[in-house]
């Protein structure tokens, strides 16, 4: 009789820190997100802020960087902060796969420059490609050419430099996907989101922006529902890890 095979152990470092987010916050869409792809899986979140993620992460098989409302080409001390620690994270070789905002930190770590998108707010069901190199990748083992991805953003990574390779694109945001280091990744949509996170996160939003914006806000977020490729990533990302 062969072994038991053990739960996947991931970590979510949550970017965000507000505990009163809908649906759970951070920590709730990345369990629910991450429970569809592999039921067994065990999720826990540590604050961006905490002193250090070392107990944590010896804990864990792999990490995620989670979306924030903050800039990540911010030069403050919390910034900085998170940085450093994501060098050191860096450096255990262990898979990480940064979400918008944790994408954009991985990028500028690696020396990428960060800005606020000159298209302005890529919001809701969008579309991105996936480039020759990424054909290969085996974050988008399987999936379309023409993903169909959801949007929250904008701030953009600009380039993708050294020995990092662009994975997905699009006419909007030219660095949607990449792979920062040998296993560190980074997505500019967010898997975890389903059309219901989308609306909750922009309930104190939507009056702030509508008609400030270059498409119907609330069409945008009404209409938006789960998309299935941003879960294949998902998924793809646990089977990287490796077997138990």
């Amino acid at each position: 009789m062969g072994m038991a095979k053990e739960s996947l152990k991931i970590l979510v470092v949550d970017c965000v820190e507000k505990d009163t987010l809908p649906l759970g916050g951070v920590e709730g869409w990345f369990r629910a997100a991450l429970k569809k792809c592999d039921p067994g899986v065990e999720v826990m979140t540590v604050r961006a802020s905490a002193q250090d993620w070392e107990k944590e992460v010896a804990w864990a098989d792999a990490v995620m960087i989670s979306g924030s409302p903050r800039d990540a080409f911010a030069d403050d001390e919390w910034t900085h902060a998170l940085m450093a620690k994501v060098a050191r994270l860096l450096e255990k070789k262990k898979p990480v796969l940064g979400v918008c905002y944790g994408h954009q930190i991985l990028g500028r770590e690696q020396g990428a420059k960060v800005e606020r998108c000159e298209s302005g707010w890529e919001l809701g069901e969008n579309q991105v490609q996936i480039t020759r190199e990424g054909t290969s990748s085996p974050l988008l083992e399987g999936l379309p050419k023409q993903m169909n991805v959801m949007q929250s953003h904008r701030d953009c990574v600009l380039e993708v430099p050294g020995r990092g390779v662009l994975l997905a694109s699009s006419p909007h945001t030219k660095v949607q996907a990449a792979r920062w280091a040998e296993r560190a990744y980074g997505v500019q949509f967010h898997p975890e989101f389903t059309g219901e996170v989308l609306r909750g996160v922009w309930t104190e939003r939507r009056d702030k922006w509508r008609g400030q914006v270059k498409f119907d806000l609330d069409q945008t977020l009404d209409q938006a529902k789960e998309c299935p490729d941003g879960l294949a990533i998902f998924r793809n990302f646990l089977k990287m890890i490796g077997p138990r």
